[in-house]
């Protein structure tokens, strides 16, 4: 067990090492954090917890495992990071001004509108917005569907979240000047949002905190004003830590 929970501590402190030493800045490193949270609480924190129920030689393969981990995925995922991350930062200028143009804006926000609209009728008139594990019919109801719902019913569901981060990072880093504009992709933003957060929320508590904690990261991420800890940061971060553990 020992040495089971050193791989996980191991794998906790690099990227806090990281953070603290200069290397990975936060919250610019929000969504990178967000993914090796969850792969660190999948391959590392509940292997050693289920560990700890089960016999000696059990628990020497689960530890061989945590520490091939370590180097198959650990270190290969913070190096790949780094290295592209100072890629990025060659290019990037903070006083580049992206023009959000008319034309693009309306077909995206017709396109998603549209697809949050079929993937609503199909679930409701098929009977599929409950669709957990185990539910009596599901896959039946599924293989009944034509190809157009399948491709509104699957397409919304897959894209959603796409389409509401990228409708926020418009917003927060492209910032049209047009009131018509903004309107357009504000409402993109809320009608993926909200239809994609009742998905969510009958069907996967999981997929819900990640989805809120990805567009709440976006808005750490692009804010400019400072790069310092405000008090609505922190009571951000706050809700979504509770959030998390919830």
């Amino acid at each position: 067990m020992t040495s089971l929970w050193l791989a996980v501590l191991i794998a906790t402190l690099l990227p806090i090492a990281g953070v603290l030493s200069g290397v990975l800045r936060w919250p610019r490193d929000f969504i990178a954090s967000l993914l090796y949270a969850q792969a660190l609480m999948y391959l590392f924190v509940a292997p050693a917890i289920v560990a700890a129920e089960l016999p000696q030689s059990s628990q020497t393969r689960y530890a061989y495992f945590l520490w091939s981990g370590l180097g198959l995925f650990v270190i290969p995922f913070l190096l790949t990071y780094r290295v592209a991350l100072a890629g990025f930062e060659h290019r990037w200028h903070e006083n580049v001004v992206y023009r959000v143009r008319l034309l693009p804006s309306v077909a995206f926000a017709a396109g998603s509108v549209l697809l949050g609209l079929g993937y609503l009728f199909v679930a409701l008139s098929r009977n599929l917005l409950y669709r957990r594990l185990g539910s009596d019919g599901l896959a039946s109801a599924q293989l009944d569907l034509s190809l157009l719902e399948l491709a509104f019913y699957r397409g919304f569901m897959e894209i959603a979240p796409f389409l509401a981060m990228f409708s926020l990072v418009v917003l927060r880093i492209g910032r049209p000047t047009q009131q018509a504009v903004r309107a357009m992709w504000r409402v993109t933003l809320f009608f993926s949002g909200a239809i994609y957060g009742l998905h969510v929320l009958v069907n996967s508590r999981v997929w819900g905190v990640l989805f809120v904690t990805s567009l709440a990261g976006l808005v750490l991420m692009t804010d400019r004003t400072s790069r310092r800890l405000r008090p609505e940061r922190g009571v951000l971060i706050l809700l979504l830590a509770l959030i998390g553990l919830y």
